[in-house]
């Protein structure tokens, strides 16, 4: 299965990266997937058998701002059919309002908890979410509460926060389409 890639802004079909560049590139995609799942496992143990029994999982490494009303964030990550153990690489654009200031850089896992999930998921490159956050972690350490929420059947996430100084509550729009340099 793949992401549509007609109106997304990964169209070309040439790399630009070299093929050692190319296999970095996907190592550390890799690296942060298996980090980011020891520290959601650590932090919430239950989530170890929700995505065992899930149809497949992403994770995606983001940086995300908040300007009074306007949100933006961006990142990269990895989507697994657990099913067939398929990676896709992938880049993600989110668009949102809601009231706040701030920058954060974060982590997020979502579980497709079912194989039409993860299909629509696959197909559409989309999700529709809310988030909220309170953090004060400027170096990487401090305190931070945050919740993130997919509007998407079937769909759960879980949110780590890495660094930032944030105060919002937000909804929008994520767009996810297949990375060109990586897949």
């Amino acid at each position: 299965m793949s992401m549509p890639g007609t109106d997304d802004p990964s169209a070309s079909s040439a790399s630009k990266l070299s093929p050692a560049e190319r296999d970095k590139a996907r190592a550390d995609i890799r690296a942060l997937r298996e980090r980011t799942l020891a520290d959601l496992y650590r932090r919430r143990p239950a989530t170890r058998a929700e995505i065992e029994k899930a149809a497949g999982y992403a994770v995606i490494g983001a940086s995300g701002l908040n300007v009074v009303l306007l949100v933006g964030a961006q990142g990269a990550g990895v989507v697994v059919d657990r099913r067939s153990g398929q990676e896709t690489f992938v880049r993600m654009l989110r668009a949102g309002t809601g009231p706040g200031l701030g920058y954060m850089d974060y982590r997020f896992v979502l579980v497709f908890k079912s194989a039409t999930a993860l299909d629509q998921f696959l197909k559409l490159g989309a999700d529709v979410s809310a988030q909220g956050n309170v953090t004060v972690k400027p170096s990487g350490s401090g305190e931070s509460t945050d919740t993130m929420t997919s509007f998407t059947p079937g769909v759960s996430v879980y949110q780590l926060m890495d660094k930032g100084v944030n105060v919002q509550a937000n909804w929008g729009g994520t767009k996810y389409y297949r990375d060109p340099d990586l897949n």
